[in-house]
């Protein structure tokens, strides 16, 4: 507890920096580590000056041992999922060893295990003590009343405990979300690298796969002896295959292709290309707009006028709008290779009806209730985002 209470002192004597050092827990929520800046120095040092006048020892004991046992679970979150960061529990009086994922964790369960020890010890000695009855039992011999948990250190206890578990639980979920954010933002990341590779090598033109002569177009991946016939629409969800041999190695079922929200291997791909890259901006626009089979053609980057606001590649999950009740979000790379993940509602409008339409000739399919970003005002040269 004398660890405990030090713990606390050296936290209040720099609070700016303790407070500066939470920030930097990424896996939780900002205002959690708002309230825990606030609450745990002078929580712990409540807790020693308890222990060291003799008040409640028992209750203080079992109540550091779940503030430790809390915040540990929670160091070992934030480290598996957003990376090592200083834990500032003894502030800046602490060398800079101190504060290794290694002796944090042996410092924290040397800690709780004398905790324990002492609750254990403690309560064998006081139930060895003997308390007379005033009225002797079982033929004169008197009884002995061991010690224990009181009734309010117990319902005392259950509150604390629920209540950091209350404030835990769901920031370990959201915690969870980052986590899957980052990972499927790293590979939208490194889709949007290749592509630029592509434009590298065919003159500043994005992916275009298909022949517009033919109904259909055959996308091979010689590598993995593979083939699928595809109509000119159809790339949004096979890019990868007319890209495999060259950008990814033969590779066509990996979870780099896959969605956030699910594990198996993809196919088609969950990552969308939209429709927009495959024919001319005019087709995009009513009052330029004259025949698919005329403004069928490849676009280029330098045609893109908000490259950090046009979806280049654009996840599809089923779970994207159903996560976080009633606020679906969109995780996209763009054009300039940045990738995001934005509220739905803040994509642009859909683009007029009459761009979008069920058909416009044989073998020319649209998805007229997809995204809205599959059918940007303008094409390349609209944006998605405000």
């Amino acid at each position: 507890m004398t660890a405990v209470a030090d713990a606390g002192l050296l936290k209040l004597a720099d609070w700016p920096a303790f407070v500066l050092a939470l920030r930097q827990w990424r896996a939780f929520d900002p205002r959690l580590l708002a309230f825990a800046g606030a609450a745990i120095p002078p929580l712990e040092c409540v807790l020693g000056v308890m222990w060291l006048l003799g008040f409640a020892r028992r209750l203080v004991a079992i109540t550091s041992v779940g503030m430790l046992v809390v915040m540990t679970a929670g160091y070992a979150y934030q480290l598996t999922t957003a990376g090592s960061v200083a834990c500032g529990c003894f502030g800046r009086a602490a060398p800079a060893w101190f504060d290794h994922p290694t002796v944090v964790f042996a410092r924290n369960a040397a800690m709780i295990s004398a905790l324990v020890a002492w609750l254990v010890v403690s309560r064998s000695s006081l139930a060895s003590s003997i308390i007379p009855s005033r009225r002797p039992l079982h033929g004169g011999r008197a009884t002995s009343t061991p010690a224990g948990f009181t009734l309010v250190e117990m319902l005392i206890t259950i509150v604390i405990l629920a209540v950091l578990v209350s404030l835990a639980i769901p920031q370990f979920f959201a915690a969870r979300e980052r986590a899957m954010d980052a990972r499927q933002l790293n590979s939208l990341r490194q889709h949007a690298a290749v592509f630029a590779m592509y434009q590298s090598d065919f003159g500043g033109a994005f992916p275009f796969l298909t022949d517009p002569r033919n109904e259909t177009t055959t996308l091979r991946c010689e590598k993995a002896d593979y083939e699928v016939e595809v109509r000119l629409f159809d790339v949004y969800r096979l890019w990868h295959i007319g890209l495999a041999d060259r950008y990814y190695d033969g590779v066509m079922f990996s979870r780099a292709f896959a969605s956030r929200d699910l594990d198996n291997l993809p196919y088609p791909t969950f990552m969308l290309y939209p429709i927009i890259f495959v024919a001319r901006p005019e087709y995009w626009n009513l009052e330029t707009r004259t025949r698919l089979d005329e403004q069928i053609g490849a676009t280029f980057d330098h045609e893109a006028l908000f490259p950090s606001k046009k979806i280049l590649l654009g996840e599809w999950a089923e779970d994207n709008e159903r996560r976080d009740v009633g606020k679906p979000v969109q995780p996209a790379s763009f054009v300039d290779g940045s990738a995001l993940v934005f509220p739905w509602r803040d994509l642009t409008p859909r683009a007029p009806v009459e761009l979008r339409g069920t058909r416009h000739s044989t073998g020319i399919l649209y998805h007229p209730n997809t995204h809205p970003w599959f059918y940007t005002f303008n094409g390349v040269r609209g944006r998605d985002i405000p």
